[in-house]
């Protein structure tokens, strides 16, 4: 009888150490999965913080997938209205008011957009390039648009070197370089100089304007030379209304692309975000 009954009591001794033992554990369990919620929670809203680098470390890397920011996929295609609006809202803002769309500029653009990786470093580097190349066109009262010429000219390398010998961030060829007082020789050469090939370049984009009076004919005469522009001005034919038709004859092909690359990038360099294209 004595045995029977200690059987009993030991049953039920142990019944209740399961019982306390598995409360326990629930309990343990429900406040384990409110501290996760709760740091969950707390990462996501401040990921890159050092407090919650090291909960990251204490808590073994669980929440290192948490941490990780995912990478957007860069946006190629735009809807021709919405392309429309932020060029003519780029043209607004502008002091040369050639920023029109055509579905040239919108092939160009997205053409762009594919090469994501190039658009980004030109963004890095226009960090250290364009501060200086505002501050020189500001002194000689030339439109800060201007300074996307040089992502055209060199993308922004100041070593570039073309196979008609053209160098610097602004391409420019010994002869014209040579008139706007860079010192060129077998030792030395002020073309791949960025601050003084900036300032010559100014120099070249004030003359040209005070003799074009035009905007986009500076820009197709930076590119080509003068020469080949005043053949244009001489034409009988020349007027603003035509401006577009004479220039399809008389430029060779890929300076015709010239204005519409150098909206396309004017776009880009403003709207990279609205892309998802990073930096670098």
């Amino acid at each position: 009888m004595k045995t029977k009954l200690r059987n009993i009591i030991l049953f039920i001794l142990l019944l209740l150490k399961t019982i306390t033992l598995y409360s326990a554990s629930l309990s343990l369990k429900i406040s384990s999965s409110k501290r996760y919620k709760h740091v969950t929670a707390s990462i996501k809203q401040y990921p890159n913080s050092y407090q919650h680098k090291n909960i990251d470390k204490l808590w073994g890397g669980m929440f290192e997938k948490i941490c990780k920011n995912k990478k957007k996929s860069i946006i190629t295609n735009i809807e021709e209205k919405n392309l429309k609006f932020r060029i003519n809202h780029l043209n607004k803002q502008s002091k040369i008011k050639i920023l029109k769309y055509n579905t040239m500029v919108h092939a160009s653009i997205e053409s762009y957009l594919r090469m994501s990786k190039y658009i980004g470093k030109m963004l890095y580097l226009a960090t250290f390039y364009f501060p200086m190349i505002e501050k020189k066109l500001e002194y000689h009262h030339l439109p800060k648009e201007l300074k996307y010429i040089a992502i055209l000219e060199s993308s922004l390398n100041p070593y570039a070197t073309s196979i008609m010998g053209a160098k610097g961030l602004w391409q420019f060829m010994y002869e014209t370089g040579k008139i706007y007082g860079l010192k060129m020789n077998q030792i030395h050469d002020d073309r791949i100089d960025p601050i003084k090939s900036t300032e010559a370049a100014c120099r070249y984009f004030r003359y040209l304007y005070d003799k074009i009076k035009n905007w986009e004919l500076v820009l197709y005469a930076y590119n080509i030379g003068p020469k080949k522009i005043n053949k244009i001005l001489k034409n009988r034919a020349y007027n603003k209304q035509e401006n577009w038709k004479i220039l399809n004859s008389l430029l060779p092909k890929i300076t015709k692309n010239y204005i519409t690359r150098f909206i396309a990038i004017h776009y880009l360099m403003n709207y990279y975000k609205e892309h998802n294209i990073p930096y670098g």
